[in-house]
């Protein structure tokens, strides 16, 4: 996992997030999306989804435990 970078036309910029650290213990990233109010929603294949905001902090997680049909 290289994790998750910035593009501002010219080059790419590294962009930790609070996600990282499920990701380097073997969460493969599905889809990711962004929201209309600027966050960014992460679908996972085995860790179940993820909300984030603009700066890469956790706003949601959502797996099995609450509801999801599957991580």
């Amino acid at each position: 996992f290289d994790g998750f970078f910035t593009y501002d036309g010219a080059r790419l910029t590294p962009f930790p997030t609070a996600l990282d650290p499920f990701l380097r213990g073997g969460a493969s990233v599905y889809r990711g999306i962004e929201l209309p109010d600027g966050r960014f929603a992460v679908a996972t294949t085995n860790a179940g989804l993820f909300i984030m905001d603009r700066d890469g902090r956790e706003v949601l997680t959502l797996t099995r435990d609450d509801g999801l049909p599957s991580n």
